[in-house]
């Protein structure tokens, strides 16, 4: 599995397309905003509200069932990728602006640290963020730096989801060159 730490976003394809090879790396922790239908019971205004939903997303081979999908009782399709929920959707008001606009990484701070520590523990899975038109936002890799330093500078006594000090980046995608790349 290779991180992505790339300036360039990438497209996750929707629905409609052709079930290709999926465009980013799985498996993989993502955070993926949707509009929520409707002004919501706790909304300010009339505005619609964003959802965020926090998802574990695990590769298909070409022969797993779970790739057919189903409308009344006929199969109409077959993905590549299977999304599982890992919790229920954060709201954020849209105060005018939508999520990703300003920073390509817009996590719900919540959500960013629980992903942090979820992919330490799941093998150090690359976490992104699924903008409401598709883009795909790895997590920088500032964060992922110094998600791995604070780690590695807790006293001896403490851990940090069951990984305890000292413990070396599983994936060596991570490690900087003497160039700092």
């Amino acid at each position: 599995m290779t991180r992505v730490h790339s300036s360039e976003d990438a497209l996750i394809p929707t629905a409609q397309e052709a079930p290709a090879a999926p465009q980013i790396v799985a498996p993989r922790l993502q955070m993926r905003w949707v509009r929520e239908e409707g002004p919501s019971e706790f909304s300010f205004t009339t505005e619609n509200d964003w959802l965020c939903h926090y998802e574990l997303v695990l590769p298909l081979r070409e022969f797993d069932i779970r790739r057919e999908v189903y409308v009344d009782g006929e199969q109409v399709d077959e993905v590549s990728e299977l999304v599982i929920p890992i919790k229920g959707p954060t709201r954020r008001g849209s105060n005018g602006t939508d999520p990703c606009s300003w920073e390509g990484f817009d996590a719900p701070y919540r959500d960013g640290v629980h992903a942090g520590w979820d992919s330490d523990v799941l093998g150090d899975l690359p976490i992104f963020v699924i903008a409401p038109d598709g883009r795909a936002h790895p997590e920088p890799y500032e964060k992922w730096e110094r998600r791995h330093t604070d780690k590695a500078t807790q006293s001896a006594s403490t851990s940090t989801c069951g990984i305890s000090e000292g413990n070396e980046p599983i994936n060596p995608s991570h490690a900087k060159t003497k160039e700092g790349t």
